[in-house]
């Protein structure tokens, strides 16, 4: 019990850890205030027409593979059976609050977040301290360390997701709150958008049920973290690799969407930590043959992988232990070698400085980490319907309207015919298709793509309509460039930089070392020289992660081809003309540089004048921040021309194109204001 005490209070009286978990269970609240949509509380309508409506769908394909005796006979009788059970009516009113509570899903990350960055420190305590031999002698440092070490992540993961739940809880609550509180005994059902829930079971008996997948979720990552932080020393590499897997489970998550069954699909991750997955339409998995519900094989790999690596934990501390400590040995008469201090450049001395200081390392992993959420995680995966449409984009890629049209109407008149035998089937009539079609197939092509190609008609009606003028342009999905081109300007990318700048510009003022620094040989401007060039290089280095996290994330989703095209085949860049999308996006890139190097400046001049990190953080980082955020939803272009942070936006700076006059001023004023704030700076370093 000493061990384990140990270990719990080894983490509370951690500052940086304290900080991050705080902050996280901050952003947790603010975000379930702001993201919970009053829509998800929609009562379901016509629950009972919509679960007969699954149910002869399903019949349908039943019938089409009946008698093969595979997994989709299995499958298609298994979801009949489940839904023919369930309850004929469900309650038509809002159980208010509850939808939102349960549709919430960034709580269940940011409680990875925090156990995995928790794990990180805890692991790596004793060998960072060079404790770890003294431990292995101590009688408690085997066997027992291993539990006391297992069971304070166990306890520490369960506290850390019980905090999440009720901060998403009390975010929820004060942004629409639950009213009636007792909405949590109705059926789960009677939200909208958990119509096809198999189970019954109450919205607050949900809510309970999910836990125990976050917790799972949370405990085999912060385990996995743990073992790569022992093994290697290294928290920064154990962050990195537990931020890869769970990379890795969101991208299985977004690639495997075609196969309902796939196992990738279902047990990962995503699929853990979502309700919608839990407790939504049955999806089971091919095991050895038979339809083996998906929720269960989450919660069992979850807690397999939790053993697992525990067990890995244990073989690697014992083995550890029981190898020789080889202590140096002592030569007789040999004198003692001074060696000198391993002397640092002014560059690499600003860089230092940084890692120095745990509150200010703890709060750009913090920025880095919600950057990267957002970036990556909250790109939501289009429907299935623009899937459909990227489909037909890509079968005539490349070809203009004219060219593809023949196809398009031989598709158009199939998808008829299959409507045909859709509203036959539904209707109860006969359909006798022609050339030995099956009816079935026919009624399952209209209902899989007949949306996305609605979505397409309206795309090659619109381009046939301007090739009667000339202007013929080739097919091409811009769902991945409308998207990347209206991602704004990145606040998590805006919120690093100041952070870091300032802190470099104010740290000799604010540590009193200002007046000493300046009688050395290089405290002059050599050192403001460096200082600027730290300042910009590590600003250099955020722009890439944050910009090409962004950009690989819809790349990687959405997809992006013919780089070669104009730009005019995307809407809303017509005004680009014959100027190609690769080379859009190639000044995106470059101007979203210049944006985060001129925020950079503004920074250097804004610390020099008032001298203290937290105000020149406050005004550095909210004059572009906020005054972005609200003028990023105007719906008039020449209003965004006032924006000072609008070459981070990159394309709002581009739209601007049709008239120079609002470029110059918006490039005046991006550029402008932080040279002429920079130069009190400049002509102070010159005089000394």
């Amino acid at each position: 019990m000493k061990n384990l005490k140990f270990e719990l209070l080894k983490t509370a009286r951690a500052r940086t850890v304290i900080l991050a978990v705080t902050v996280l269970l901050i952003v947790n609240m603010f975000a379930a205030f702001y993201l919970g949509s009053p829509d998800d509380d929609a009562a379901t309508d016509g629950y009972a027409g919509k679960i007969a409506a699954l149910i002869a769908d399903t019949e349908r394909m039943y019938n089409s593979v009946a008698g093969n005796g595979g997994f989709p006979e299995k499958y298609y009788a298994k979801i009949i059976d489940t839904y023919s059970a369930l309850d004929d009516a469900s309650p038509s009113r809002a159980i208010s609050g509850w939808g939102r509570f349960m549709c919430f899903e960034y709580q269940s990350i940011l409680a990875v977040a925090a156990c995995v960055f928790v794990s990180a420190f805890g692991f790596r305590r004793e060998r960072e301290s060079r404790e770890l031999p003294i431990v292995f002698t101590t009688r408690n440092g085997r066997g027992r360390y291993v539990f006391s070490k297992l069971s304070g992540v166990f306890i520490t993961c369960a506290l850390l997701c019980v905090m999440f739940y009720l901060t998403a809880f009390i975010g929820v609550y004060a942004g629409g709150g639950f009213a009636p509180f007792s909405g949590g005994g109705e059926q789960i059902r009677a939200i909208s958008g958990f119509v096809y829930t198999p189970f019954r079971m109450t919205a607050a008996g949900a809510a309970l049920v999910s836990f125990p997948y976050t917790f799972a979720a949370c405990l085999s990552l912060s385990l996995l973290t743990g073992c790569i932080s022992y093994y290697l020393n290294n928290g920064a590499a154990a962050l990195a690799a537990s931020a890869l897997a769970i990379i890795l489970s969101f991208f299985a998550d977004g690639r495997h969407y075609e196969n309902k069954n796939a196992f990738m699909r279902n047990c990962n991750l995503a699929a853990a930590v979502r309700n919608r997955y839990i407790f939504g339409e049955l999806r089971c998995i091919d095991v050895f043959g038979m339809p083996v519900p998906s929720y269960l094989l989450n919660i069992i790999l979850l807690i397999f992988s939790s053993v697992v690596f525990s067990a890995l934990f244990t073989v690697m501390h014992l083995t550890h232990a029981g190898t020789e400590l080889k202590l140096p040995k002592l030569k007789r008469n040999a004198k003692k070698e001074a060696r000198p201090a391993k002397q640092h450049g002014l560059f690499a001395y600003e860089f230092i400085k940084i890692l120095h200081s745990r509150v200010i390392t703890a709060a750009i992993l913090v920025l880095f980490a919600a950057g990267l959420f957002i970036n990556v995680f909250s790109v939501r995966y289009f429907d299935y319907d623009e899937r459909v449409y990227r489909h037909y984009c890509q079968r005539w890629e490349g070809m203009t309207a004219e060219e593809a049209y023949p196809e398009f109407f031989e598709e158009g008149g199939y998808i008829g015919k299959c409507y045909s035998a859709y509203a036959a089937l539904s209707s109860g009539s006969q359909y006798v298709p022609e050339n030995g079609e099956n009816v079935f197939e026919m009624s399952r092509y209209y209902e899989k793509c007949f949306g996305g190609f609605d979505l397409f008609n309206k795309k090659i009606s619109v381009m046939l309509e301007k090739a009667q003028t000339g202007n013929s342009d080739p097919i091409v999905y811009e769902g991945g460039y409308s998207r990347f081109f209206n991602s704004g300007a990145d606040v998590f990318l805006i919120l690093t930089v100041t952070l870091i700048t300032t802190y470099l510009c104010t740290y000799d003022r604010e540590n009193g070392t200002g007046a000493v620094v300046g009688t050395t040989l290089l405290g002059g401007k050599t050192l403001s020289r460096r200082r600027a060039a730290a300042s910009i290089t590590m600003a250099a280095a955020v722009w890439a992660v944050f910009t090409l996290s962004s950009f690989l994330s819809y790349l990687t989703i959405y997809g992006m081809t013919g780089f070669q095209y104009p730009a005019r085949v995307v809407p809303g860049c017509e005004e680009f003309g014959d100027l190609s999308l690769g080379a859009v996006i190639a000044l995106i890139f470059a101007l979203r540089l210049i944006g985060t190097v001129f925020t950079c400046i503004l920074c250097i001049g804004v610390s020099d004048l008032i001298g203290n990190h937290l105000t020149s953080f406050f005004i550095c980082a909210s004059v572009p921040a906020v005054t972005g955020v609200l003028l990023s939803g105007s719906g008039s272009v020449k209003a965004r021309a006032a924006d000072p942070a609008l070459l981070l936006d990159g394309f709002g700076f581009l739209r601007l194109y049709p008239s120079g006059l609002l470029m110059a001023v918006s490039a005046l004023l991006c550029i402008a204001v932080p040279l002429i704030l920079y130069i009190p700076h400049a002509v102070r370093i010159k005089r000394k």
